[in-house]
């Protein structure tokens, strides 16, 4: 069996990952920053939004693997599920909030 939904949401999730390393670029460039974030809030924030996607993703695809690879899932569930990780903006709460103000 073919882990379809995996392979379908980690393709899309790594033209995210492309996309998000070019916003860091694009930041770290406007602001002259060679090296982490200066201390400003806008690459901060490019830079954590690429980290998080980056963290995150290997776990949850595995998880997606093994499960549609048991047999004992359907299709429709994992779809629902890579659809949901792809479609949140991982932690786009915690991302508007200063660093002060995440518990």
């Amino acid at each position: 069996m073919i882990p379809t939904a995996t392979l379908l949401c980690a393709g899309l999730s790594a033209l995210m990952a492309v996309g998000l390393a070019a916003n860091v670029s694009v930041a770290r460039r406007k602001h002259k920053v060679s090296l982490g974030d200066g201390g400003l809030r806008e690459v901060e924030r490019a830079v954590r939004a690429h980290a998080n996607l980056i963290e995150n993703a290997p776990l949850v695809f595995l998880l997606m693997a093994l499960c549609e690879l048991s047999g004992q899932t359907d299709s429709t569930t994992m779809h629902v599920v890579g659809g949901t990780f792809i479609a949140d903006p991982h932690n786009s709460d915690s991302a508007r909030r200063s660093p002060s103000a995440v518990s």
